[in-house]
């Protein structure tokens, strides 16, 4: 059996496990979310770039758009006539 003093030592030390529990607990969350802010400025600066590439798609593509069509130099369509008469 144990000693009335072990036992006393033994729930000293109780309130000391379970704060340096939370402290770990804390660092743990702490550094967690760090590396998720770091994860997220990284997807906020690829989004940036995304943004800034799709406008100037898009610019290209309505000036692409609203342009009359041109033929290649010396093509001559022709149509075919199979009509029955």
């Amino acid at each position: 059996m144990e000693s009335k003093d072990q036992t006393d030592i033994n729930t000293l030390d109780q309130p000391l496990q379970k704060t340096d529990q939370l402290i770990r607990e804390i660092g743990f969350l702490e550094a967690q979310v760090e590396e998720l802010t770091n994860h997220m400025k990284s997807l906020e600066y690829d989004l940036a770039e995304m943004i800034v590439e799709n406008n100037r798609l898009f610019i290209r593509v309505k000036n692409l758009a609203n342009r009359t069509p041109a033929w290649p130099k010396g093509y001559r369509p022709s149509r075919k006539h199979n009509h029955k008469q």
